[in-house]
């Protein structure tokens, strides 16, 4: 009887077998390190674009405050005016002209008009995540949220000064105001006595909400700052 010997055969495709088994691991674990790698850094490429795009858009809302901060200075002034005259117990025809040229202090308005593009992208493509650091990622939210509070002031502001524009318009020459004193007048109504007193209570109302509005916008300019501050070290842009 034939006797045969197979070990040394079958060890040595078993050697062969584990080889190709084991490279063939060795490739897939590279492929997935360096799959993993890659998404890596394309994630910390697109957060640094996500903070490049936000520090862009948080510049021209700082922009923005301080311009309608300036403005709303002046409105404010024009306002005081206003009151004062609407105050006195019987009011001149020079005094009447003068308040017709501070009426834009009622009928215009410059409000801020934030850039909020970034912060959408961020918020509600799952982007945020891509931020690593929480105190960046708490400082944006924080400034999304008194975006939304400052909106809300906006609308009130935006229904007094309708308020007051209806109540100049009963009682004053907004024709003459428009044309920026360059037509004869001004012209007032039969009921401009009566109405001085509530005219001055809209004024000073308009005063209130602008003024309130104007203290929400100087913290969030002071809050974008400070942002930029925080991401321009975090992100080397310094």
């Amino acid at each position: 009887m034939e006797v045969h010997h197979h070990t040394h055969t079958d060890r040595s495709k078993l050697k062969h077998y584990l080889f190709e088994f084991f490279m063939l691991f060795l490739a897939v674990f590279a492929g997935s390190v360096a799959e993993y790698q890659l998404e890596h850094i394309n994630e910390h490429s697109h957060e640094k674009e996500y903070m490049e795009s936000m520090v862009k858009d948080l510049k021209s809302d700082a922009s923005d405050m301080r311009q309608t901060l300036a403005f709303d200075a002046r409105k404010l002034k024009g306002l005081d005016s206003m009151i004062n005259i609407l105050s006195t117990p019987t009011i001149s025809v020079t005094e009447i002209t003068h308040m017709h040229k501070l009426g834009w202090a009622i009928l215009v308005n410059y409000p801020v008009s934030f850039s909020t593009g970034t912060l959408t992208q961020l918020k509600y493509s799952g982007s945020l995540r891509l931020v690593r650091n929480q105190a960046v990622v708490d400082s944006i939210m924080s400034y999304d949220s008194n975006i939304t509070q400052i909106d809300g002031q906006r609308k009130g502001y935006s229904e007094y000064t309708k308020e007051g524009i209806d109540k100049m318009s009963e009682m004053m020459d907004l024709r003459y105001i428009v044309a920026d004193g360059k037509i004869p007048g001004p012209k007032i109504s039969a009921s401009f006595a009566a109405n001085t007193f509530s005219l001055a209570n809209k004024a000073a109302l308009i005063k209130g909400v602008v003024s309130s509005y104007d203290n929400m916008l100087k913290q969030q300019l002071q809050h974008a700052d400070l942002l930029i501050k925080l991401i321009d070290k975090e992100y080397g842009r310094e």
